[in-house]
């Protein structure tokens, strides 16, 4: 299927090559400048500071007979707006949906690839989800063109799918329940994909503004959130988690009409200074996890049974119950990759040791493929090391890619790798204190010995080093 602007073939739907999308975007950035400035737009309710009114998030931003029949200036925009409007709908829908497509990746997004790997840059945001506010503004600015676009955005449900909502979204009055409620509504019953951004000051005063409005907006489409990315402060983390515990605990497993919440990143942005909260339960806030990213927030729990994916960041292991963190049991979890970045102990200094190793037992699987250890302290080094030197000592035959960044290891520490990490193939090295002696001591000798015999190449500080060069 062609779409025609003028007499010239613009671009083949059936056929969405580079250059597809290239004259897409284009088309739609050409019409949207048109009649509709982005300016002031960042502040629509939706994202974050108010001075975009209501109606005009409601109501076409132009008169929409004027826009069509008006006299224009002779030029491309114009041809090209004349001829969208004898664009049969579909075409339209298709349009739409690739131009939105070009502006996010899928909050739902596979492992990186072998090629991305290779470079070690993207596991530092390993099981991120996207932000989406650029891809909402979009949409909106889609439905304010004129009375035709606004008519068939609004009824595209897929556009919808994927919001932003920032703090002005959960403002405690009428307008913006209904407003909020509007843009949520809008995808119907297709799985959502949230980004929620709540940059508030972390007080009990600020919280209170938005605490009862978040519940009875957000409450009646949790049961469809299938990704969420959550930046805000721990009162409000604990709101909003909240209300997908209080789903849970009323729905049945069998509701057909539910979709589970499988993919979450959450970011705790500031801590409360007057209102304590309790360590979030993730295994009650979403049993079906498959990838989980948490940054700076404290968990007391985390879902055990589909998690696939968990790079934890800045994360605490609370003294008191961090047997709960990953238990295991005969059904355990099918984790494949494990990312840990500054973890931190809260609880006696004298047992953080025994603390990092009781973790670290709790959190590596078998079926364990991938794992990063980044910025970690050498008590956390030493409690897993602890744990894997005993005799026999643990070994996970299933490791493939091994990865060091911004930590102290040593000849000790290496061997004992070596060891319980025997068929590593990928190796990435960053601001590593011992990495020469693992590199240029122990990898170069012990290519007769054993160690990593499938490891042929590592990637050093950017800088790939083959084992063929170093040899002898």
């Amino acid at each position: 299927m062609s779409v025609f602007l003028g007499t010239k073939v613009f671009c083949r739907i059936d056929d969405r090559t580079q250059e597809t999308n290239t004259h897409v975007l284009g088309f739609v950035d050409m019409c949207t400048r048109r009649f509709i400035t982005t300016e002031g737009w960042d502040n629509c309710i939706l994202l974050s500071t108010p001075t975009v009114g209501f109606s005009e998030l409601i109501t076409p931003a132009i008169d929409p007979v004027q826009a069509s029949i008006e006299p224009q200036p002779a030029g491309k925009v114009e041809v090209g707006m004349r001829a969208v409007h004898e664009l049969p709908t579909e075409i339209l829908c298709a349009i739409f949906e690739l131009s939105a497509s070009g502006l996010s990746a899928d909050p739902i997004s596979p492992s990186p690839s072998e090629s991305q790997t290779r470079t070690g840059s993207v596991w530092a945001d390993f099981c991120a989800l996207p932000s989406l506010k650029e891809l909402s503004l979009h949409c909106i600015v889609l439905s304010h063109v004129c009375i035709q676009w606004r008519y068939i955005a609004i009824d595209l449900q897929a556009l919808w799918a994927r919001l932003h909502l920032g703090r002005n979204a959960f403002k405690n009055d009428c307008d913006t329940k209904q407003t909020t409620s509007l843009f949520l509504t809008r995808s119907k019953s297709l799985p959502l994909s949230l980004d929620i951004t709540i940059d508030d000051p972390a007080t009990t005063s600020d919280f209170h503004l938005h605490e009862n409005c978040i519940h009875e907006v957000l409450h009646d489409h949790v049961r469809r959130c299938h990704s969420l990315r959550l930046l805000s402060s721990d009162l409000v983390i604990t709101e909003i988690l909240d209300v997908f515990i209080d789903f849970n605990l009323f729905t049945s497993p069998l509701d057909v009409h539910h979709t589970p919440l499988s993919h979450l990143h959450v970011v705790q942005t500031a801590t409360s200074t007057d209102q304590p909260t309790f360590p979030s339960d993730l295994s009650l806030v979403a049993p079906h996890l498959v990838s989980l990213r948490v940054q700076g927030v404290q968990v007391s729990a985390y879902p055990h049974r589909r998690l696939h994916d968990v790079a934890l960041v800045d994360a605490f292991l609370p003294y008191q119950n961090h047997f709960h963190l990953f238990m295991k049991d005969r059904s355990g979890p099918t984790i494949t990759t494990l990312v840990f970045s500054e973890l931190q102990c809260i609880g006696p200094g004298g047992h953080h040791r025994d603390l990092y190793g009781m973790f670290f037992t709790l959190s590596l699987y078998y079926t364990l493929q991938e794992l990063e250890l980044s910025n970690l302290t050498d008590t956390a080094v030493s409690g897993l090391v602890g744990i894997l030197r005993p005799s026999p000592p643990l070994v996970f035959s299933e490791l493939r890619r091994l990865t060091l960044r911004g930590l102290e290891v040593s000849r000790s520490t290496v061997l004992v790798l070596a060891v319980s990490f025997p068929a590593i193939s990928e190796m990435v090295l960053e601001d590593v204190s011992g990495a020469n002696i693992l590199v240029y001591d122990i990898w170069k000798t012990g290519m007769h010995h054993g160690v990593w015999p499938q490891l042929e190449e590592i990637l050093l500080d950017g800088v790939i080093v083959r084992r063929r060069d170093i040899v002898n």
